[in-house]
């Protein structure tokens, strides 16, 4: 955890920058990473991103700091918690939650995550973030929030997903294969993901996002992509963007580390 909280310490908030150990964006990259930024600002759309490589603590983000409606992006840091905390602890079963926790992991069935939601409530969840040094969630269901703070999100939950504590493996049975995950369409059939997506239609809080755990080359990488593309046509931008920052990771792996 303190490893975790300095290589999130310096995230920069400009258009593709690196943080973190000396590490060097070829020009291809960056022209890669580019030019999928622009299938979406060339749309008039935004798009924000943090990955980093939890292995040498090298880093890449665009925007970070852009507020984006996370739409149920904040499903997968709850599920994470109840197998953490609540199934760990035995106040709960899978004979009693199993179906739940699988519909809103995997299908993001709002019903079934309200339902979660109501049974355990916000408190022991919001602990389960602060003291994995993430505070100003735990509230909010359905959370505004940048692509920063779900690359922390998702980097407190890979302390307990890439864990073999108890209930561990079966979190990462139901996030690694999320229905409308970008992530997992793009990668999943190459390398192991664990992620959730959030989307909501275009109108007032129109959202396409995806976060999660990527591997590469024996590395497990953050990433948090948002932005603001029509879920219903853009599945192909995100995908592009992801696969453009997965072929980048070799580069950050040549980082020197913490």
């Amino acid at each position: 955890l303190s490893n975790l909280n300095r290589m999130l310490g310096g995230v920069p908030g400009g258009v593709i920058e690196s943080f973190g150990p000396s590490w060097s964006l070829s020009g291809d990259r960056y022209e890669f990473i580019s030019s999928a930024l622009h299938t979406f600002w060339d749309d008039g759309q935004d798009a924000s991103f943090v990955v980093l490589d939890l292995a040498t603590g090298a880093g890449l983000a665009s925007d970070a700091y852009r507020a984006n409606y996370a739409a149920s992006c904040l499903k997968g840091a709850y599920v994470t918690y109840i197998c953490c905390d609540e199934l760990a602890a035995g106040t709960t079963s899978l004979d009693e939650i199993g179906w739940q926790m699988d519909e809103t992991a995997v299908w993001s069935n709002n019903d079934t995550y309200g339902w979660l939601w109501d049974r355990f409530g916000t408190g022991r969840f919001t602990a389960f973030l602060s003291c994995r040094g993430v505070s100003g969630y735990g509230e909010v269901r359905y959370p505004w929030t940048c692509a920063f703070d779900m690359a922390r999100i998702w980097g407190a939950n890979a302390t307990f997903l890439l864990s073999d504590a108890p209930y561990a493996d079966y979190a990462r049975s139901i996030l690694d294969h999320g229905f409308f995950s970008a992530i997992s369409y793009e990668l999943g059939g190459t390398t192991s993901v664990y992620s959730k997506p959030g989307w909501y239609p275009p109108g007032g809080m129109t959202a396409y996002n995806d976060c999660g755990i990527v591997w590469r080359d024996g590395h497990p990488f953050v990433v948090a992509v948002l932005t603001t593309a029509n879920c219903d046509s853009d599945e192909w931008k995100l995908r592009g963007l992801v696969r453009a920052l997965y072929d980048t990771m070799p580069e950050m792996e040549s980082a020197s580390g913490f």
